[in-house]
């Protein structure tokens, strides 16, 4: 790694809930260690105490955690994060254009004025939100964008990513279709959504795919099911027709529909959806087969 941190996204696929204690093994035989850690003590069982994990509810999520600093905050972190993390050659030009307003690796921006320091601040979250990929595709209302997992210069796009998807990969391994601002209706008035993949035309991929709902945080929504996505564990079914109909919403559907073909939204207020393929074909990402229209069932 060229960086003095990083992070390490472990995905172990499990069928079923005789396959866990197997991918539990797996996991607590993963490590992630400074090189010289592992040399002194290759056998180690555990993470040097400086990397240790923080402990569960004792902070707020990292999102929350940026979006509540002020000018000051924010930036003084950045000089740190800078000298902690230089950043490679193709960043020179950046780096200068910060240091000419005086913001520099290591250094103090006590000099610089604070309401100056706030409006960048705001003004940075305002770009982020409201970005648009110009390389994205819409297809039948899912946002498709084949240019994630490597960024170059591009930092507009590199922040948004890391805003809604942080640890995004390279598209030939995950591509994430993504409908975003959807509505789950009301208590009074819940709303129920329908996929549906004709014939032959479920998700391209060489190793699976899935459907997940997200509250407005980009979080899993919590549901007394525990049902957090479609298309892998439990397998769906067609239908006699052989078209595949996914059903969401909130409430439990009746026996017609099978077990692996409902996904839980919220009963109320916004949710999003991302559609993943694993390993997708080269269809999936140059746009010869597109995801299907969400319908809402009147």
């Amino acid at each position: 790694m060229p960086t003095g941190t990083a992070f390490l996204a472990n995905r172990i696929e499990y069928t079923g809930a005789a396959d866990l204690d197997r991918a539990r093994a797996l996991q607590a035989q993963t490590k992630l260690m400074p090189l010289s850690s592992w040399r002194a003590r290759p056998d180690a069982t555990h993470l040097p105490a400086n990397a240790a994990p923080p402990a569960p509810g004792k902070s707020a999520p990292p999102l929350k955690q940026v979006d509540a600093m002020d000018g000051r905050t924010f930036f003084s972190r950045m000089t740190a994060l800078m000298a902690a993390n230089p950043g490679p050659a193709v960043d020179a030009g950046a780096l200068g254009r910060f240091a000419s307003i005086g913001i520099t690796a290591g250094g103090t921006i006590d000099h610089l004025d604070a309401a100056l320091l706030d409006a960048a601040v705001e003004d940075g979250q305002h770009r982020i939100a409201g970005y648009t990929n110009p390389s994205a595709r819409t297809e039948h209302g899912w946002t498709v964008a084949p240019n994630l997992g490597a960024y170059g210069t591009d930092y507009a796009l590199r922040a948004n990513t890391a805003r809604v998807l942080f640890g995004a990969s390279l598209p030939e391994d995950t591509l994430y279709p993504f409908l975003d601002h959807l509505d789950a209706g009301s208590d009074r008035a819940p709303r129920e959504y329908r996929i549906r993949f004709e014939p032959g035309q479920l998700p391209p991929v060489d190793a699976f795919w899935s459907v997940s709902a997200y509250d407005t945080d980009h979080y899993f929504i919590a549901n007394p099911a525990n049902r957090f996505a479609v298309g892998h564990q439990i397998s769906v079914v067609p239908g006699p027709d052989g078209a595949v109909e996914i059903v969401l919403r909130n409430a439990r559907p009746g026996p017609e529909v099978p077990a692996g073909n409902w996904l839980t939204i919220p009963v109320s207020g916004t949710f999003s959806l991302a559609m993943r393929l694993y390993a997708p074909h080269d269809a999936a990402i140059i746009g010869g087969w597109q995801p299907p229209a969400l319908t809402p069932v009147p």
